[in-house]
């Protein structure tokens, strides 16, 4: 069983319905009270907790099918065990340094250290390599963005400067954006150049008649 140091005691780790709960003894022991004090306060507020949210009443059935006998005494016929929230309604009535000191280590230590656990496992791991590799494209654009306008800054045309800043952004950041975002390559701008026309077919003259026709113009 997981144990977890709680005020300089060795806490053992109690868990049902995949969160963690706690015993009345447990917090007698924490808080250093005399046995009965934790059951004796949840009894007097009874009406304020809710059964299911704030605690848990097992039966000794429950209690060995949960594997939960180390949690109790031998024999116990039925027993109870707090949620989180149901401790801090408990803990309302401790107010000496120690139930402070104690409190904050519980909440902390003991039953945040589970839920910080869920969150962070909580996406599988699929979702998070895609979140991940969505992440690295942003700046992997951004980083296009600024090389792209500096190459265009030094002298290059848009299409020059697009592509230098693609292969710049494959060797900074190993990621072939044209390929990733599905960009089509820009056609390179080229200027058609005048025909030569004249009357005449000029690979039928002579050079001669050429210089000749030359002369006449």
């Amino acid at each position: 069983m997981t144990q977890i140091i709680i005020n300089a005691r060795a806490v053992n780790v109690v868990e049902y319905q995949a969160q963690r709960v706690i015993t009345f003894e447990m917090i007698d022991t924490l808080h250093q009270r005399p046995a009965g004090t934790a059951g004796r306060n949840f009894r007097e507020n009874r009406s304020h907790f809710v059964e299911a949210e704030d605690f848990f009443e097992l039966t000794s059935d429950e209690i060995r099918r949960q594997s939960l006998a180390q949690a109790f005494k031998p024999r116990t016929p039925k027993g109870i065990i707090l949620t989180a929230s149901g401790y801090a309604m408990l803990a309302k009535s401790l107010t000496d340094d120690l139930s402070w000191q104690v409190q904050r280590q519980l909440v902390r230590s003991y039953f945040r250290a589970k839920e910080d656990a869920r969150k962070s496992s909580g996406l599988p791991s699929i979702e998070k390599e895609a979140l991940a590799r969505a992440a690295l494209l942003r700046k992997a654009i951004a980083l296009h963005g600024s090389l792209l306008a500096y190459n265009k800054r030094e002298g290059m045309d848009l299409t020059q400067a697009r592509l230098k800043a693609n292969a710049q952004v494959r060797e900074q950041m190993q990621i072939d954006l044209p390929k990733e975002c599905g960009w089509q390559p820009q056609p390179i701008s080229v200027q058609p150049r005048k025909a030569f026309t004249t009357s005449t077919d000029a690979s039928r003259l002579t050079p001669l008649t050429a210089a000749m026709t030359v002369g006449r113009k």
